[in-house]
């Protein structure tokens, strides 16, 4: 809890620590308030605080404190919301880090917003969203965002997008660098898969839209968009293709 998480803090500074682990400990926000008091002269370049019980309040703490030398930061499962996503893109302009774990955190549109308004000034390169509920007003800003990013991996598994948010992602993936997408578990149809279809970047070697209903249409569009690309993995389980 808390209380060990304060322990940890007092001791981070000068030690040799450079990957934190402390998934599932239900620190809170008491305990991340600490551990961002002592992050900045820490030489910690990998956090993981998924599954933490930290709100908005923890999030905004560790937003100001990431270590200059942090690559990698995990906050999943947190429910840090959409002001704790907006503190946190404060945090990340100018970092060092390259993958953000956001999955599980309650964050919606407004999120999703400054996220993608960071990317551009960032570089994050994966990026992980499940879990949330950005929709396709989300979708649609982070596909703003993608244009001039780093990103190559991006997960929007479970954020209610339908086809008019594929349509839009469709829109940003033209010209990314995105080599992985998953949009598993999402309100995607036919139309949205001949958008995505027809904007799959060049280097994309992963698609997942496992739990969607892209239907026969949606496969046979994305079966053309086959020839010539990269793609190694495509998962299109459960879609009603046959139907």
């Amino acid at each position: 809890g808390a209380e060990g998480a304060t322990v940890l803090a007092g001791v981070l500074p000068g030690s040799g620590v450079t990957t934190l682990d402390l998934g599932y400990n239900q620190i809170g926000d008491e305990g991340a308030i600490e551990l961002a008091a002592a992050l900045p002269d820490s030489g910690i370049t990998e956090l993981n605080l998924c599954l933490n019980q930290i709100r908005f309040a923890g999030a905004s703490a560790l937003s100001g404190a990431l270590p200059p030398g942090l690559t990698t930061l995990g906050l999943g499962g947190n429910k840090i919301g959409d002001a704790g996503a907006i503190e946190l893109a404060g945090g990340l302009r100018g970092s060092k880090i390259t993958s953000l774990h956001l999955g599980g955190n309650d964050i919606g549109v407004e999120g999703a917003r400054a996220l993608a308004g960071v990317l551009s000034g960032s570089q994050i390169t994966k990026l992980d969203l499940r879990d949330n509920q950005i929709g396709d007003e989300g979708a649609s800003a982070l596909a703003g965002g993608l244009r001039g990013s780093e990103l190559t991996e991006l997960g929007l598994w479970l954020n209610y997008i339908g086809d008019q948010g594929a349509s839009a992602l469709a829109g940003g993936l033209r010209g990314s660098g995105l080599t992985e997408l998953v949009l598993g578990r999402n309100q995607i149809g036919a139309e949205g898969a001949r958008a995505l279809a027809g904007a799959l970047p060049r280097g994309l070697t992963k698609l997942d839209l496992k739990y969607n209903q892209i239907g026969a249409e949606g496969a046979i569009a994305l079966a053309g968009a086959l020839r010539g690309s990269r793609i190694t993995v495509l998962n299109l389980y459960w879609n009603k293709i046959g139907a």
